[in-house]
């Protein structure tokens, strides 16, 4: 369980670290293009939720600059403007939520993984206590990992005498 949450606590913090270098990133307003370079970065399932929001986000944009440009020009119609308005908004309100959502639970799965290690190597630490108490030395201890579930269930007690338990 120990070596379980240590994996587990590495891996959040893989992905925290990767997620928010991915957040900073976004915050200078790149091309779709550039976040190609994080494809490799582990990110769970933060990646998809960051990046397609993201691109509609861009997407509404542009699509919002030209109908921009067409109503100004008296080419395109004042509802088809609005409507382009509002999906910019929309899609810019959807990023901003993803991204803060992601952030808060980032940051909340890495305090759980560290808590859950901490418990784990609490509870070894106490089952190691527990092992010196019943008189086994560090190196039986060290081989309990090792052993059977047969040879574990075995119980060897010493007696300052000679004789039988019955």
């Amino acid at each position: 369980a120990f070596k379980l949450a240590q994996t587990d606590l590495k891996r959040a913090e893989n992905i925290y670290a990767n997620t928010r270098q991915l957040l900073q990133f976004l915050e200078t307003s790149p091309d779709l293009a550039s976040l190609g370079e994080f494809s490799n970065l582990d990110l769970g399932q933060n990646r998809s939720a960051l990046i397609s929001a993201y691109a509609e986000m861009i997407t509404a944009a542009a699509v919002y600059e030209r109908e921009y440009s067409l109503y100004e020009k008296k080419i395109g119609s004042e509802a088809e403007f609005i409507e382009a308005d509002s999906n910019k908004n929309i899609s810019e309100a959807a990023f901003a939520s993803v991204r803060d959502d992601l952030s808060f639970s980032n940051l909340r799965t890495l305090d759980l993984m560290r808590r859950n290690q901490k418990v784990a190597e609490v509870t070894l630490l106490a089952s190691e206590r527990r092992l010196h108490a019943l008189n086994l030395s560090e190196q039986e201890i060290s081989q309990v990992a090792n052993e059977s579930d047969d040879e574990l269930a075995k119980y060897v007690i010493n007696s300052p005498i000679n004789g039988t338990i019955v």
